[in-house]
């Protein structure tokens, strides 16, 4: 053979072989769909029937998607899934296919296990999926990856939050025409095929140590970067909220902390008796043979999850992979759909978390809405140790220097998941839109809302909510007020309002200067404060109340049963230094000179009880005579972990499991013509107990002692509530400024059943409603030294017109109060059946109320 013809035969060889090769290559792709809703369905198993001892096979993805290669010949691909009919499809060997599936919902329902008209009853009893999972609870600790001594690793965060069920024809409409940008990046959902848009988008990195002796977790922000939508929505609030929402799910705990609730996670060692487990495949995954198992609530109405988890089939019984959502007709609110999906690898023998994410569609009073959190994990590193000194540092998280500054070289270098073209636009939509003036126009009105200020560039005007509000002294009393922001100075504040009662005559005001000691975004009062105040005061008060947001005057406190018509007039002069640590350490010292003065039905009660040979009252405080204090105070605050939503200086805990310790200490000096010196101090512990499928419990206990002789008005007057909005901090049938002590000790229940007992009752269980109660009671009194009489010189309790006694003192019994009572009614209202079980006999203290109150809540 000649040197050309071998080259010629060896090519036609090369040719031949190469289409033998592909010949014998079959190659499917395709998605499987619901056959009546049309909706993708994930996490399909597709199996074939090659006669190959090699495992051919896989699943849809999150949006039921998949695709197989093999060179091993077969005919038939077999389609299963939970809740639907195995389908058998014929394929031609050998060729490429591109197939749409439609699977048939199955008759037979999981939590009732229906098939046709005969119910079969579950059995936990020599279940072999109840078996198997009592073995992977056997075998949790080994599994979790908190097993290790030591561990670290980096962890990715992409947060999206997006408009959903958008529509093409919109960005033709009028108005919608300069927001045709915001529709370059409409995507179709994975869990409706329903089209979204986003409109916010944050990516985080960090990194994250583990030491399991004196255990602590480390937990360092290298790098944050976000849309920022308004001044007044804090990127610090906004991460707790997401926080609260999404979780952070490690399905060996014992609950997942997700929608605000805290769900029984599959693998807790209760978890057969409050889900029903199923055997659904057995499938070879990632280089490990896996038994799918397949789960949901015993009582569907309970809030909980359904799902798969993928175990591994061999005596180690690892979790490889889980998928997460909600049964239809679980009792949260707001969500429709709701999609967590896990990915484990293993690296050194350990199975370790590589990818988190969580998809959920949800309905907020006709407001769709698209929310995803990917979160990526590499560089897993084992028995590194790192030192006392550097797990020891109490930081909840650790801001890194420059951790919101970073450049997008910095961030290119560093993400684990790179951002797609879409993700990337996100970023560019703020200057875009606020170029846009209906745009600024509709932010701004929707902030003032929210935050209570308009913003007005270096100022901003509010509290709205203050502008306008009415009680029997003042009479409609008017406030202007604002303040300045960083626009104005990054350190230097100013702060204050003007206000006048249309009854009292009186004019009102309160002037602040602050120093703030380090940079800030929006405003003075943002997690940490490190701010110094100076200030001066003139405005009235009820005494005793103080409100966790705001102050009385808002215009929703001006609707109260009986009169507000106890109250004074003080005027304060102050100096305040306000730091806290990351730690959530917090520190307040307050230097106060206060002259209070009695007003309206108080003024004629305000004078001693000793006269002289005249009949004369030897002590009278009245607007000549204030009664006036000086007083240095300081309070300590410890609340770790806390997550709260802060709305300018006022801030509300979110949720937070673990307990918040306060405690507060004040002298009472005879400096600058003070009437009294006094030592008083109080201490307090809130925690919420989340209890499972039973609910929450919020939990306060506080404590108090004034040591010294002092005027009633400056002991504890405790905290009653006239409003008819429900509060959880106060006693909702005592009146306002109705018992003082010198001494007592106070505890409140507040327990939210989240529908245990109604979601079993028929009928009733469709409307979603929730079961809570409180109790509430504080014992106490007034030593003799401090209490009224003719021999003390000391000012007399409040009384009316007719002599009757207003303010009292706990005697032997304890004032004791509780509610029953119907949450989520609508999905937003709260209504309590109150009932005062002491001090019946005081006059005008109603012994029953009802009262209300408006939330949101999963």
């Amino acid at each position: 053979m000649t040197k050309q013809a071998k080259i010629i035969f060896n090519i036609l060889s090369i040719l031949c072989l190469t289409v033998n090769i592909s010949a014998q290559n079959t190659i499917i792709t395709g998605i499987v769909r619901d056959s009546q809703s049309g909706e993708a369905l994930p996490f399909v198993n597709i199996t074939t029937n090659t006669k190959s001892s090699v495992f051919i096979g896989t699943i849809t993805d999150e949006k039921g998607k998949f695709s197989l290669k093999a060179a091993q010949r077969f005919d038939t691909l077999f389609f299963q899934f939970v809740g639907y009919k195995p389908l058998a499809k014929p394929i031609k060997p050998n060729t490429t296919q591109n197939l749409t599936i439609f699977l048939t919902p199955e008759t037979v329902m999981l939590e009732e296990i229906v098939i046709a008209s005969k119910k079969e009853k579950y059995k936990r009893k020599g279940n072999p999926a109840v078996i198997l999972m009592e073995n992977v609870q056997a075998h949790k600790k080994d599994n979790n990856i908190t097993s290790q001594d030591f561990y670290q690793y980096r962890k990715h965060e992409k947060t999206e939050i997006s408009l959903l069920n958008i529509n093409d024809s919109l960005k033709y409409k009028k108005g919608f025409k300069k927001l045709g940008f915001l529709f370059d990046n409409v995507q179709q959902s994975e869990l409706s095929n329903r089209k979204y848009m986003p409109v916010y988008f944050m990516e985080k990195l960090y990194e994250e140590h583990y030491r399991k002796n004196k255990a602590c977790v480390k937990t360092m922000l290298l790098g944050q970067k976000d849309v920022t939508i308004s001044k007044f929505i804090e990127t610090q609030t906004i991460d707790f909220m997401l926080q609260d929402v999404f979780g952070d799910v490690n399905v060996y705990d014992n609950s997942i902390r997700m929608l605000s609730n805290d769900l029984i996670s599959p693998l807790a060692p209760f978890a057969t008796r409050f889900y029903q487990f199923f055997l659904t495949d057995t499938i070879f995954y990632k280089g490990d043979s896996c038994i799918v198992v397949a789960f949901n609530p015993a009582n569907m109405r309970d809030i909980g999850f359904s799902g798969k988890l993928w175990v591994t089939k061999d005596s180690a019984y690892a979790v490889k992979r889980i998928h997460l959502d909600f049964p239809k007709k679980t009792s949260i609110n707001f969500v429709e759909n709701l999609s967590l999906h896990q990915e484990y690898t293993k690296i050194n023998n350990q199975l370790c978390l590589t990818e988190n994410k969580v998809i959920m569609e949800g309905n907020v009073f006709g407001a769709m809405v698209h929310g995803k959190k990917q979160t990526f994990y590499d560089g897993y590193q084992f028995g590194i140790d790192r030192g006392d000194k550097f797990y020891n540092n109490n930081d909840v998280t650790q801001r890194v220097e420059g951790f919101n500054k970073r450049t997008s070289t910095w961030w290119e270098n560093n993400r684990i998941s790179p951002l797609n073209e879409k993700e990337n636009n996100l970023y560019d939509i703020p200057t875009k839109l606020n170029s846009i003036t209906s745009y600024k126009l509709f932010v701004n009105t929707l902030m003032a809302f929210v935050s209570g200020y308009i913003d007005l560039g270096k100022v901003d005007y509010g509290p709205l909510e203050n502008t306008l509000s009415w009680n029997n002294v003042e009479g409609v009393r008017l406030r202007v007020g604002g303040k300045t922001n960083v626009k104005f100075n990054k350190h230097i504040f100013l702060n204050g309002f003007v206000a006048y009662g249309t009854k009292d005559k009186n004019i009102k005001y309160n002037a602040e200067i602050m120093y703030n000691f380090a940079d800030k975004l929006y405003h003075q009062w943002e997690f940490p404060v490190n701010l110094l105040t100076l200030g001066i005061e003139r405005n009235t008060e009820i005494p005793g109340q103080s409100l966790l947001m705001g102050t009385y005057d808002r215009f929703s406190l001006s609707f109260n049963r009986g009169d507000i018509d106890l109250m004074t007039l003080n005027t304060r002069y102050y100096a305040e230094y306000w730091y806290e640590t990351m730690a959530q350490l917090g520190a307040k010292l307050r230097i106060e000179h206060k002259q209070i003065v009695p007003l309206a039905n108080l003024e004629n009660t305000f004078h001693s009880l000793s006269t002289n040979n005249t009949g004369e009252y030897l002590t009278i405080f009245d607007k000549n005579n204030p009664l006036t204090t000086t007083t240095f105070n300081i309070e300590l605050r410890y609340a770790k972990n806390e997550q709260f939503y802060q709305s300018q200086k006022y801030r509300m805990t979110m949720n937070s499991p673990a307990p918040i310790y306060t405690l507060n200490y004040t002298y009472g000096s005879n400096l600058l013509g003070a009437n009294y010196e006094f030592h008083k101090i109080k201490a307090e512990i809130q925690k919420r107990w989340f209890l499972l499928n039973f609910g929450y419990a919020d939990i306060s206990i506080q404590a108090g002692k004034v040591f010294g002789k002092v005027a009633y008005p400056l002991t504890f007057v405790h905290q009653a509530n006239q409003n008819w909005a429900y509060q959880d901090e106060s006693f909702n049938l005592m009146n306002y400024f109705e018992f003082v002590s010198d001494y007592y000790a106070q505890g409140i229940l507040n327990y939210c059943f989240n529908g245990f007992i109604f979601n079993r009752l028929p009928l009733i269980r469709a409307l979603k409603l929730r079961e809570v109660f409180a109790v509430k009671a504080i014992w106490g009194g007034l030593t003799d030294k401090n209490t009224p009489s003719a021999n003390n010189d000391l000012i007399d309790f409040a009384y009316n017109t007719k002599g009757q006694y207003r303010t009292y003192h706990l005697e032997e019994k304890p004032y004791v109060e509780a509610n029953v009572g119907v949450d989520n009614i609508f999905k937003v209202l709260r209504v309590d059946y109150v009932r005062r079980f002491t001090y019946l006999d005081n006059p005008n203290v109603a012994k029953w109320g009802i009262r209300f109150r408006l939330r949101f809540t999963f």
